[in-house]
This record gives structure tokens, sequence and C-alpha cells, in this order.
């Protein structure tokens, strides 16, 4: 398989681009973690979320938000299937994966693009346990 191939920003021009000149000037560099959500800025720059503000960082949340959600996202869960929710950047894509042993192999069981700021991965009950992850997807 092949994918197009998507030229990562410069560090500088992504610090230019960001508020931390402004906000933020004495950590601007690629080590620092402003906002103090444990990704450091360079992290931020591949993941795509905004180093001054804390709460952009990509994480699973226990509870669905639903002011956040869209309004596919707020449909019932069907019967046999179950939800994991996560904060999102809209635009971005994200890959719910899962597998039955933590080592591996990952699989993929959907990719979504996000239209608001938390997102819902629905997918089928597994038989037994399973272990879910969220990813930024090219």
């Amino acid at each position: 398989p092949t994918a197009p191939w998507v030229e990562p920003p410069v560090y500088r021009d992504w610090v230019l681009s960001t508020d931390l000149p402004v906000r933020f000037p004495g950590a601007m560099g690629e080590d620092d973690d402003p906002d103090g959500d444990g990704m450091t800025n360079y992290a931020e720059m591949l993941a795509g979320t905004d180093p001054t503000e804390g709460a952009s960082r990509l994480v699973m949340e226990l509870w669905p938000r639903p002011e956040d959600l869209s309004e596919a996202d707020l449909l019932p869960i069907p019967e046999g299937q179950a939800a994991v929710y996560f904060r999102s950047i809209p635009g971005k894509r994200y890959a719910l994966q899962w597998t039955d042993d933590l080592q591996g192999p990952w699989q993929v069981n959907a990719v979504l693009i996000a239209t608001t700021t938390q997102t819902r991965a629905v997918f089928n009950r597994p038989v037994a346990s399973a272990f879910y992850r969220v990813v930024l997807a090219q």
C-alpha cells in the first residue's frame, strides 16, 4: 500500500503560526511543554494539537460531553455495540484500533474525521476482553 507524502512543517514556521511567541516566549523550544499537558512542542506540532491549550491533547474520556458531540454521535448505541469517547480536533483523522493482546498486532476498527471537540467511536462488543486505543491517522 502507498500513501501520499505530506511534507511535515518546519518547526520554526510552526512556532510562528502558533500563539507561543506571545503567550510563552520562554518556552518555544522543541522539548518545552508550556501548557503542561505532557506533550512537548515538537510532539504537538506532529499531532496538530495546540501547544498553548492543555485540553487539546489526544485523550480518551470516560463520559460523553453532549454539548461537544456531533448529532450523529448523540444517536443511541446499537445493541451489541459499545463506544469510546475521545478529545478531538475538528478536521483531524483518527483511527480506533484494537487488539486482544497488548503485544499486538493492533487492528484498525474505524477511521474517523472529527467534526467536533469530542468524538465517539462505535464498535462491536468483543466476545472476550480487548484493548482499544485512538491514534492520529494519516
